[in-house]
């Protein structure tokens, strides 16, 4: 029987994420930014208050965490980074950790960012979690079609 877990995200479990990183959020990274996978990761990792990761077995499916524009600001930036690894353990996994989004959002009055278009699965799953998805807006270094998402937050402040 797999064991899940939910830990803090450490920067040595960028290099693993990094090294699996499913193609469509390596899309992504790329057309939002113009970052490698690593340099995603790390980025996103230390852009974060409570970044976290998703464990199976002890190795790596996600990483994931809420950024924020400003240090004052009450909107948070929420982004996941998945691994390969994730297709084949999210139902058990994601149904395990739903309630994280909540404890995630506190100090927050409303979470928002993009999606790419072209990252279906990634869609479902905002969708899944409670997310608004917006109509495509061109978005990134690409200039290619993302979709915004957000969710308003009430008492989290």
């Amino acid at each position: 029987m797999t064991t899940y877990s939910m830990e803090p995200a450490m920067l040595w479990h960028v290099a693993e994420l990094a090294e699996h990183m499913r193609t469509p959020d390596r899309q992504e990274v790329w057309a939002a930014a113009h970052q490698e996978p690593e340099q995603a990761a790390y980025s996103s990792l230390l852009g974060s208050r409570d970044a976290r990761v998703g464990l199976a077995d002890g190795k790596v499916l996600c990483m994931f965490g809420v950024g924020s524009l400003t240090i004052l600001s009450l909107t948070g930036i929420p982004w996941l980074l998945a691994t390969k690894k994730l297709e084949r353990h999210s139902r058990a996994f994601l149904r395990r950790n739903r309630g994280v989004l909540a404890d995630m959002g506190n100090g927050y009055t409303l979470l928002r960012n993009h999606v790419d278009a072209r990252n279906k699965a990634a869609i479902r799953w905002l969708g899944w979690l409670g997310f608004t998805i917006l109509p495509t807006e061109t978005y990134g270094m690409d200039q290619l079609s993302f979709h915004p998402f957000e969710m308003r937050l009430e008492n989290h402040v």
